[in-house]
This record gives C-alpha cells, structure tokens and sequence, in this order.
C-alpha cells in the first residue's frame, strides 16, 4: 500500500511539472542508451579478444575513468559554459567515440593489427565515449535539481524526496527496457545461440562437471566458430542503438527543457520574494 501510495504521488508531481516530466523522459533514454554499450560490450570483447576476463573488466574500467574525469572537471566546464553548450560538446565527444569504435574496430582486424594495439584502441574509444555520456548526465542531473525549485515556483511545494526519487526509478525502468533491446537484438543476429552456449559452460563447470582448462577451451571453440558477421552485426547495434537514443534525449532536452541558468536565478528571486511577502 505504501508503495503505491508513493508511485501515485511520483505520478501527480510529475504531471504537475512539466519540466519534471520531460526530464524523466530525458532520463530514461539516457539510461537505455548510455548502459547498452557496456551491456553488449562484455560479449563484443569476447567475440573480437576471446574468452578473456581481463580485457573486459580492462574495457569497463575505462569507461567508468571517464566519469571520474568528469566529476572531477565538471565545476570547471561548468564555470566556463553553459549547460547547453555542454551537452553538445557531450554529444560531439560521443559521436566522435562511436565513429571510432565503428571505423577501427571494422578496419584493424582486417589490417592485421596486433591484438595489444587493437585492445589499445577500443580502450581508448570507451574512454571517449565515457567522457561524452558522463557529461551529458551530469546536465541532465543538474536539470533534474532545477525541477525542485521549479515545482516550488509552480505549486509551492519542492517535494525534493519524491524528485530525487525518480532518478533509480527511472534507472529500474531503463534497465528492464535494456534488457528487452539486448534479448531482441541477440535473437536478430544470431548471438544468443553464443551467449546460451557460453552460459551452459559455465554452468557445467560451477557444478564440476568439468574442469577450468575444459571450460575455456570449450568457450574458446563457441567463440572461434561464430560467423565473422555476428561481431560485425554487434558492433553496428552497440553504435547504432545507444546514439540514436542518446540523441533524442539529447533533442528533447533541447527543445522541452527550458530552464537554463537564467530562468533558474530568475525562479529563486520570485520564491525568495514570495516568501518574503509571506513573512510580511
């Protein structure tokens, strides 16, 4: 009961602020979209460096250095630019990453690129685009701080605790949709046989039906038989998918949220005014 009456309540403060409703929309795409190139990433790595634990977790971890990089640059940008000129440098880092991971992950194989330099190079590539989409979500989690005092200029109420809530709300949401993207996209190009056969492996050897050495040598032959177009098939979703998405959020929190750093200082003068005649 009290989580209904909670999600009710989510519900009448969203569709009371416009701003609100928009950001949480802007929030979903970017959870959907920014989560999938991890998601599909761990399979991608093992299709183009083998079954090897390392250059995943050396791939993830790239990718999340760049939003330490940003956290740490963010008052910075911020001192210098405005949000709006942030997300678009956000969105032309991204783009840049992706084009990269695309244009050198097709071209190196091909070229006969040593396996270090090809690992070097998707580093750097999740790097980039880590940059890009962190900074993005540091705007879009600003403009979701704005709708507080936007809620309390409309209705006089700043319901802090049920905005901010919406933020894992919103992440349960675009999890369970980048699932439902993962499961049909797999189904589309053939890798969830790879994925089913990988899984069942691992699942012998958690139980002890078989050794280390047969384990990885078993994945090693799943892997090596997969046809060539599945890797390639998987790259053009892991670039396709998140920027399309990734771009209409980026859309509609130009052309809906409208509460850049003027409107805001704006908002705080009238509230601290009306307080002010309140007091009075």
């Amino acid at each position: 009961d009290e989580e209904r009456i909670g999600l009710k309540r989510m519900i009448s403060v969203i569709f009371k602020n416009d701003q609100l409703l928009w950001v949480a929309l802007v929030m979903l795409l970017y959870n959907v979209g920014s989560a999938l190139l991890t998601a599909f990433g761990v399979n991608y790595m093992y299709l183009s460096f083998g079954y090897n634990g390392t250059y995943v977790t050396a791939f993830v971890a790239f990718y999340a250095l760049a939003s330490i990089a940003i956290n740490v640059l963010y008052p910075r940008l911020a001192a210098k630019m405005s949000r709006q000129k942030m997300s678009t440098l956000a969105m032309v880092t991204m783009t840049v990453g992706y084009v990269m991971f695309f244009v050198f992950g097709t071209m190196l194989p091909k070229l006969g690129a040593p396996e270090m330099v090809q690992l070097a190079v998707i580093l750097l590539e999740a790097f980039i685009i880590g940059v890009g989409h962190s900074l993005i979500y540091m705007v879009i989690t600003i403009h979701l701080t704005n709708t507080i005092e936007y809620n309390e200029y409309k209705t006089g109420s700043r319901d802090e605790a049920i905005i901010f809530s919406l933020r894992p709300f919103m992440a349960k949401m675009g999890s369970a949709l980048q699932q439902a993207i993962i499961t049909v996209a797999y189904l589309a190009i053939g890798m969830l046989n790879i994925t089913n056969g990988i899984s069942e492996v691992e699942k012998k050897a958690n139980m002890g039906d078989i050794t280390e050495v047969v384990k990885t040598a078993q994945i090693k032959e799943i892997l090596t038989n997969a046809p060539a177009s599945i890797s390639f098939w998987l790259r053009v979703i892991m670039v396709v998918a998140p920027v399309v998405l990734i771009y209409i959020c980026y859309i509609v929190m130009r052309k809906k949220v409208t509460i850049d750093e003027e409107k805001y200082k704006n908002m705080l003068v009238e509230i601290e005014t009306r307080k002010g005649l309140t007091e009075e």
